[in-house]
């Protein structure tokens, strides 16, 4: 399977994610996924609601500086979020995923054996071995030594997948109800601006312990309707710089991470 995913990609054939992509109702079978397949985020979610891609499009779609920018029918500038996702009002989800999202989540595709030469960046070996090979040695030998080496490496690197290479790579391992959840409470208080708190979490489907006609129960839901409000506000703002998903700006201190500029 791996030797054929590999064959496939080196041709174009195929695209490989590291976050399940969706399932389309039309197959796709190009697209192949390094990850575990997540949990629905809600009973009944769609095939291609199954996805984190699918909620960097609806959080990114709420961010107001790409929304206001793109809406205003300004060009966007190339290497801006807003011009990577120029498209995302125009198009619904399953059409953009197609013919633009694949593009910009899938992983960039294997070129083989290269001759390099110096200087070379760390990024040029996130997921490839600089060997020096003797010009004047024994062919077979060489190339015995060689592939002792580069089994022994590519093991290691399967089991670490290392770093994605993604032009935008989804942060950890979301857990896609989580995010379901706290884009149900900003569209609601967005869109319901006079429900209380308390009233979001009804709408939202929130529940907690308790008599739910109870102050402490109402209490509860507002706390939890409000710390919800408060991440999706993050995530929302971080999409627009190209990062996703982040709930709290803590959670990408100390890890490589790329912020564009939104428009």
């Amino acid at each position: 399977m791996h030797k054929q995913v590999l064959f496939n990609r080196q041709n174009h054939s195929i695209f490989v994610f590291r976050q399940a992509p969706p399932f389309m109702e039309r197959e796709m079978p190009d697209d192949v996924s390094l990850g575990k397949l997540p949990k629905p985020p809600f009973t009944g979610a769609a095939g291609w609601e199954c996805s984190a891609y699918y909620y960097w499009w609806l959080f990114v779609r709420e961010n107001p500086a790409i929304r206001d920018f793109l809406m205003s029918g300004a060009g966007p500038r190339p290497g801006t979020v807003a011009f990577d996702f120029r498209r995302v009002f125009k198009m619904g989800f399953r059409e953009w995923w197609e013919t633009e999202g694949r593009y910009l989540f899938c992983e960039p595709r294997e070129s083989g054996i290269e001759v390099v030469m110096p200087p070379i960046s760390e990024e040029a070996l996130e997921d490839r071995l600089l060997v020096s090979i003797p010009f004047r040695g024994d062919i077979e030998q060489t190339l015995a030594g060689l592939r002792k080496l580069l089994s022994k490496n590519a093991d290691a690197f399967k089991s670490e997948q290392g770093v994605s290479r993604a032009r935008y790579p989804v942060i950890g391992k979301p857990v896609l109800a989580a995010l379901h959840k706290r884009y149900r409470v900003y569209r609601i208080r967005r869109d319901q601006p006079d429900l209380s708190l308390h009233q979001i979490a009804d709408a939202a489907g929130i529940q907690v312990n308790g008599d739910p006609n109870d102050t402490d129960t109402k209490n509860r839901k507002s706390a939890t309707v409000s710390r919800y409000y408060k991440e999706a506000k993050h995530i929302v703002e971080h999409a627009g710089m190209g990062l996703f998903p982040v709930m709290d700006p803590k959670q990408i201190e100390g890890i490589k991470v790329k912020a564009r500029r939104p428009t």
